[in-house]
């Protein structure tokens, strides 16, 4: 979890810092571990080397498990070995500890610092990525119709600014400025002190610390907290977090947590967790505490949630018991290997900083282009500067940014028979609602409807056969990622060829349509007035009628009717466009399109506006060769050639593009990701108790770089009760000319008999953390632009 201001409960950092350990274990190379009392304090007595005196960059509670053997542990993370050495990192999850995890965030998000390796080397810049942190991060891809992977494939870049110092035989202390609130009126930084006394051991899982943070604007002190370790004369190891603060609009929170473990053997912890913590926003409140113990066999648990609004309470109650050695394993993110044993890397995109209201913002260019998180946006002729460092010096490389009103995708075609697609889940959307339909070889029939449940989407049972509207249905097919499109006019069968296509964004240095384009359907107006973006409440019944796209009348026979597409092809396009390549920018004739003034940037504004999504743009020439064009309506004529181009445009930096040029004027070029075919067997499944209707199927995989395989789609599962994915690869699986190694997953536990967890009665949990010692840290203003950038994501810049 990302350091940000108090704005409710999953992004409030003191309510999520509860008790947590590190199941990682660590030879100690020095009789700082012995046993006995031992807090960390500026003052203590240290004589280990400064670099062992590090910060662990993994927390979690319990350990995870292949075969439902215990696996090789360190400090780092839980993880063993597979085939070619290769490490992958497996936790055991459990809503119980899902705020003990975001205790790892934090300290996974600090740990990326590497404050330990620059003690005494005076104050720097690291940049530290909150994907590589956060427990919540699928990287799943896809998942919906327009969806971008986007978000999934651009880092998630946060400043810290840090100052390390380790005076002889004393802790080795870290001070750090972490700017949370970047661009959003005046600035927050998260101010935080880090007194390291002892590495991670055997006697002390995740080392000795004492951490404390508060939370800084301007002259106003809001949030302060702290995550802390010790060891008890009794020789267990206990961590304890809390957190206290308030903001305005009624914001509040307060969050205790305390993890007592005791160390058995190398592979055997038990332990009793404790967490309470509860916050409030305007209209919005939750409550979560609860207890669990564990020993090496059995889990038990009961912890209950609470959020309330003004649509009611939401309460999850979950109690029971759990066997430590039943579980289903999902994994969330893979590496591409070549033939020589390398990770295959892409090039991406790079960090970039630039400079607005006199401060330093950092960001990230790529191939989906600018991504500024919190810091603002900016514009066309603006300069960033990616940023080198080499033997200590800093360089900067200016580029000049060029935004465009829109963007332009060429669509490659692919084909899947309905056959192929049997027993696959599809997602249509029908009456408002979304539902997942089967194709069964003879019917395409409802199985499900998609509800908001407390754990997010959730489904329940739905039956009766799709009937394709008279405009056509457009289909999401998870499994490849991609849309299909079925026309009224088709007739179901196994046999029947249905398209669907690759997409790469039209860049200045690629994929550029040189022809003139045809539209039929949804053609763009090149002046939309604002008010054509605003979303209508009340829905369509049928094919959309919207002012932001050129109008026809047809004839359904039903009479008349006007609409945004032509009842066929064969006749006069609706519109022809070029592509101006110079401006990225569609034209009709003389004219470009453009966005009107005013239109709000505001993401929680988004929802309630429309945005521009063309039909296909043919070319001319391809267009003349479509036979029958009398009997072909607009939704059909993609399935008719190889490639086309979709326009889109909005209010909102994702529906436009937004480049680079160097100093020559020249576009920068980024690699597209890997497009990969691949079919899932029994022998590639990670444990072989794959659902089998996935057993034979394709899917279209993504892959942008290390840990970055993007494309097996998600779904609700009842035995885990959380979305999980289909299935997991398992390591050295091939696909096309590499293999594919799992790198992070979880195991999610499964229920057993209470009975079980008589042995570990939940009676007798230590003690919450007292509140009443907080107090705010203020590291002053250390840090500022000149400050050298020294580590990007954990790893050195060079």
């Amino acid at each position: 979890m990302r350091f940000r201001p108090m704005i409710g409960k999953t992004a409030i950092v003191g309510a999520s810092l509860l008790a947590a350990m590190a199941c990682g274990k660590k030879k100690s190379s020095s009789s700082a571990a012995a046993s006995g009392a031992v807090e960390p304090n500026d003052d203590t007595l240290v004589t280990l080397a400064t670099g062992a005196l590090q910060l662990a960059g993994e927390v979690t509670i319990l350990q995870g498990k292949e075969s439902g053997t215990s696996l090789a542990l360190n400090s780092k993370e839980v993880s063993f070995k597979l085939m070619d050495e290769r490490t992958v990192r497996l936790r055991m999850t459990n809503e119980a500890f899902e705020d003990i995890e975001k205790s790892g965030e934090i300290m996974c998000i600090l740990s990326q610092t590497k404050f330990w390796e620059q003690a005494n080397a005076g104050v720097y810049q690291a940049q530290v990525d909150n994907n590589k942190c956060s427990r919540s991060n699928s990287g799943g891809g896809g998942g919906g119709e327009g969806g971008d992977s986007s978000d999934n494939q651009a880092p998630d870049l946060q400043v810290v600014y840090v100052k390390s110092v380790r005076e002889e035989n004393k802790p080795l202390i870290a001070e750090m400025r972490v700017a949370a609130n970047e661009g959003k009126g005046e600035d927050v930084f998260y101010h935080v002190k880090v007194v390291v006394v002892e590495p991670p051991s055997d006697a002390a899982p995740a080392g000795i610390f004492d951490m404390r943070y508060t939370a800084h604007m301007g002259t106003q002190v809001g949030e302060s907290g702290f995550i802390r370790t010790k060891k008890t004369a009794g020789d267990k190891f206990v961590l304890e977090s809390g957190g206290n603060g308030s903001g305005g609009e009624g914001r509040t929170n307060k969050s205790q947590g305390i993890a007592e473990l005791e160390v058995l053997d190398e592979n055997t912890v038990i332990g009793y967790v404790h967490s309470d913590s509860a916050g409030t926003e305007g209209q919005y409140s939750y409550t979560s505490k609860g207890q669990a113990r564990f020993d090496d066999k059995f889990l038990n648990v009961d912890y209950v949630t609470s959020n309330t609004s003004p649509q009611g309470t939401n309460t999850s109650d979950l109690k029971g018991c759990y066997d430590l050695n039943k579980y289903k394993t999902a994994m969330f993110r893979y590496d591409l290997v070549d033939s020589t044993g390398k990770v295959v890397q892409r090039n991406s995109g790079f960090p970039v900083e630039f400079t607005k209201d006199g401060q330093t913002r950092h960001g990230w260019a790529g191939y989906y282009g600018l991504w500024l998180g919190e810091s603002g946006s900016v514009a066309t002729g603006d300069t960033v500067n990616k940023v080198t460092w080499g033997n200590g010096t800093k360089s900067s490389t200016p580029y000049t940014v060029f935004a465009a009103p829109g963007k332009l995708t060429k669509m490659t075609k692919a084909t899947v028979t309905l056959g192929e697609l049997k027993g696959v889940d599809l997602n249509f959307w029908d009456g408002g609602s979304n539902y997942i339909v089967k194709w069964d070889g003879s019917t395409l029939s409802k199985t499900a409807k998609i509800t908001n449940g407390n754990n997010g989407p959730e489904e329940e049972a739905a039956s009766g056969a799709v009937t394709i509207p008279q405009w056509g249905a457009n289909i999401w097919i998870p499994s490849l990622n991609a849309n299909i499109q079925i026309s009224s006019q088709m007739t179901l069968a196994d046999s029947l060829s249905l398209s669907y296509h690759s997409q790469k964004i039209v860049s200045g240095t690629a994929d550029v349509p040189t022809c003139e384009l045809k539209c039929y359907q949804n053609c763009p107006v090149m002046a939309p007035a604002a008010s054509a973006f605003e979303r209508s409440q009340g829905g369509q019944g049928g094919p959309m009628v919207s002012a932001l796209y050129k109008t026809t009348s047809v004839n359904w026979g039903g009479g008349a009717q006007e609409v945004n597409q032509a009842q066929n092809v064969s006749g006069t396009a609706l519109a022809t466009y070029t592509w101006d390549a110079s401006t990225q920018n569609l034209k009709e004739g003389s004219t470009a399109f453009a966005l009107p003034s005013g239109l709000s940037t505001d993401q929680s504004s988004s929802q309630n506006m429309q945005n521009v999504f063309s039909g296909a743009l043919i070319c001319a020439s391809d267009w003349t060769a479509i036979p029958n064009k009398e009997s072909l309506d607009p939704w059909r004529m993609a399935n008719e050639v190889t490639t086309f181009y979709s326009f889109q445009s909005g209010s909102m930096d994702w529906n436009k593009f937004i480049g680079l040029k160097d100093s020559t004027g020249a576009f920068v070029a980024f690699d597209a990701p890997l497009e990969l075919s691949y079919t899932h067997t029994t022998a590639n499944d990670w444990d072989g108790n794959t659902d089998t209707s996935f057993i034979g199927k394709s899917f279209r995989l993504q892959y942008s770089g290390p840990g970055n395989l993007q494309g097996i789609p998600w779904k609700y599962s009842k035995d885990t009760g959380h979305h999980m994915p289909l299935f997991s690869i398992k390591s050295g699986a091939t696909v096309g000319a590499y293999k594919i190694y799992p790198i992070d997953g979880e195991q999610r536990l499964a229920k057993a008999e209470a009975a079980s967890c008589a042995a570990i009665p939940l009676e007798g949990a230590p003690e919450l953390p007292s509140l009443d010692s907080l107090t705010a840290v203020d590291v002053g203003s250390i840090g500022d632009a000149s400050s050298e950038l020294r580590y990007v994501g954990g790893v050195a810049v060079e």
